[in-house]
């Protein structure tokens, strides 16, 4: 997908916002995902259009080796010049007299990119978030659909449809489409796909649900009134995110057990839903579960949140250092806290004090 400059100031413009009128199947990296969500628009007996619930897993590439975010993007962020302190970061605005600060140095560093490079790379990978927006803003509006059933939506009037014109969509897209974004691992805090610490394979769980808010956001964060996010300290795995898709989907009263296999063992997922704020201004059931569980092992806890300086018990040396036993040591303790912590949040065995 290709950018432009947006001039001073301006976004850089992608996939379809470097178009004239809007077509989704100008953006290749997005399209199919694009034009499987636009074909679940179908038009229903008695008149509009409904929508058929749909569920779509979008794994794109971005950030990844090879580090080739267009060159527009990287301008933005930190522009133009070779030193890179200008542009959105304006990193040359903690420097002086020619000298910046030592933090600024880790940005020019180079694993199969620099980390500015990385950075450009995370933008890019939001630009194609924002395209499974728009489209499912553009898909909730008055629109033409083609005889072939896909959406005209370059075509701005009922007079110029040749298809049939939507003017009733039910859901609206945009206002009950759950989005929920996790990654695989962390980068550069150092060599996270090559060194099992904490910082590598602990990320940070997204979840987007508009049915929350009074009003749909805009797909664009130009003049958008956000809401404020709610942070939980809660331990999760993507494990649980089947479990916890099926209770949004259903809409399963309690807790939405895990699936059973053909076997009939049950996965190990759990639902995540009493973690989620889940009505305008509203707070989960239980938001101080992690932080317990985290209290409740102090020792693992420290060795999991200083993965570079953890030491083994007694010894002030890294576990690295410690060879086998070391390894095998560390692994013990992001086992125990990882399912200890879970088991707490979601209501196993073990108890929590409220």
């Amino acid at each position: 997908m290709d950018c432009t400059g947006g001039g001073a100031g301006q976004t850089p413009r992608c996939g379809t916002e470097r178009e004239a009128s809007y077509r989704p199947e100008a953006v290749p990296f997005v399209r199919d995902v694009l034009e499987f969500m636009d074909a679940m628009l179908y038009r229903a007996p008695g008149g509009g259009f409904r929508v058929q619930p749909f569920f779509v897993w979008y794994a794109p590439r971005i950030p990844h080796q090879p580090l080739d975010a267009p060159l527009a993007i990287r301008q933005h962020l930190f522009g133009g010049d070779q030193a890179g302190l200008g542009g959105l970061f304006d990193l040359g605005g903690y420097c002086a007299n020619g000298v910046c600060p030592p933090w600024c140095a880790p940005s020019t560093r180079t694993t199969f990119g620099t980390v500015r490079e990385f950075y450009a790379n995370v933008w890019w990978g939001d630009d194609n978030l924002r395209e499974l927006r728009k489209l499912l803003e553009r898909a909730s509006t008055p629109h033409c659909r083609g005889r072939d059933g896909r959406g005209r939506y370059d075509i701005g009037t009922p007079a110029a449809c040749s298809g049939t014109w939507a003017d009733v969509i039910t859901p609206a897209p945009n206002r009950n489409t759950v989005i929920i974004h996790m990654s695989d691992n962390g980068w550069h805090l150092p060599d996270s796909k090559h060194n099992f610490s904490e910082n590598g394979y602990r990320t940070r769980m997204i979840v987007f649900d508009p049915r929350t808010l009074p009003e749909a956001p805009a797909w664009h964060a130009t003049g958008d009134q956000r809401a404020h996010p709610y942070e939980s300290p809660a331990v999760a795995h993507s494990t649980d995110v089947l479990p916890t898709v099926l209770g949004l989907a259903l809409d399963t009263p309690g807790a939405q057990a895990c699936p059973e296999s053909a076997d009939g063992t049950r996965c190990d997922g759990r639902d995540l839903r009493s973690q989620l704020v889940t009505a305008p201004g509203g707070r989960p059931r239980r938001r101080r579960c992690a932080a317990r569980s985290a209290a409740t092992r102090p020792s693992a806890a420290r060795a999991l949140a200083a993965p570079l300086s953890a030491y083994a018990p007694g010894q002030r040396r890294p576990l690295r250092q410690h060879g086998t036993a070391g390894v095998q040591r560390r692994r013990r303790l992001h086992r125990w806290a990882g399912v200890h912590a879970r088991s707490l949040c979601a209501g196993g065995r073990a108890r929590v004090r409220q």
